[in-house]
């Protein structure tokens, strides 16, 4: 062997390299082929990384993390619910007639749109908003879409009633006892792999009131008698009556005859009186101090609360 390498010509030695170098490539070609390469720590280490993009198929199975996101209006206004009740009678067997009620649930809540927006994960997605996952309009389902959600707390128990009519509306069932104040509207979206992800939004919920005897809690904003009202942040309040006082004859008052409303501080005999038409002050009681009797005067909670209710707290 060794005589017959000394015998090749150069021209001879620079052909075997070429034939042996092919020789070579062809055989690394095989055994990435037959999986022997993958073996062997040698050849991946040597193997150049790939570093070509991804295939169509495979960036679709690359999702990003799924996100949710909410937004509303900031303000929702609403009455409180009634109970819609069925009554049918029939005589017992004494004779007498008898009355049974059946209950139909609470109604009447308004609703405020709220946006929901989906990212990433897999879709389809399904979601539950405000204890629901549907509204009167539609199911709560895709990347993006708006859900009617009502002013009470759905978690008593909702249900969209009567079933397949146009005319349908959400049913509470038991009383969802809204009130003015702060309400989160939480919402979870699950997509196709199971994945599930959260969102809050808050809206501010004013009850229309204006009957004698209702409350309004301490710094909340109430709707009454048309008119915002917000209640001083030391006391609650009670809504009084309606006077419609007549004029004596001569009377030099001009609004002698105008109606006015009559509020209370809860638990103290202090109040204030405010003109039904435009909501201008009419009376009050305590009295308001002077400028010089009021920096001379220690701080009287009652009358800062009087104070903090007069009519500047009252708007459109």
């Amino acid at each position: 062997m060794t005589n017959r390498m000394r015998q090749l010509r150069p021209r001879d030695a620079a052909l075997f390299v070429v034939v042996a170098a092919i020789v070579a490539v062809l055989g690394v070609m095989i055994g990435r082929e037959l999986g022997i390469g993958q073996q062997t720590g040698a050849s991946v280490a040597s193997s150049p990384a790939d570093e070509s993009p991804p295939l169509p198929q495979q960036q679709s199975e690359q999702t990003t993390a799924l996100t949710l996101t909410l937004s509303a209006t900031e303000f929702c206004e609403t009455r409180r619910a009634l109970e819609i009740l069925g009554g049918e009678s029939h005589r017992d067997e004494d004779g007498n007639w008898v009355q049974k009620w059946t209950s139909y649930g609470w109604w009447g809540v308004s609703s405020v749109p709220v946006r929901w927006q989906v990212s990433g994960g897999q879709a389809p997605y399904t979601l539950v908003i405000d204890h629901e996952t549907n509204d009167a309009q539609h199911d709560y389902t895709g990347a993006a879409g708006v859900a009617q959600v009502g002013c009470a707390d759905a978690s008593v128990g909702t249900s969209i009633w009567p079933p397949m009519q146009p005319d349908r509306k959400r049913r509470y069932e038991v009383d969802p006892q809204v009130d003015s104040g702060w309400k989160t509207v939480r919402a979870t979206v699950t997509d196709a792999n199971g994945d599930t992800a959260e969102a809050t939004t808050e809206i501010y919920v004013i009850l229309a009131l204006g009957s004698t005897g209702d409350i309004l809690r301490r710094g909340q904003t109430y709707r009454v008698d048309g008119r915002l009202m917000t209640a001083p942040t030391s006391y609650d309040i009670v809504v009084g009556s309606t006077a419609e006082p007549q004029c004596a004859e001569y009377d030099p008052n001009p609004r002698c005859g105008d109606a006015y409303n009559g509020y209370g501080l809860l638990g103290t005999d202090a109040w204030i009186t405010i003109y039904e038409d435009d909501g201008a002050l009419r009376a009050r009681w305590p009295e308001a101090l002077s400028a010089v009797d009021a920096a001379q005067a220690s701080p009287d909670p009652v009358t800062a609360a009087i104070d903090e209710l007069g009519p500047v707290h009252f708007g459109a």
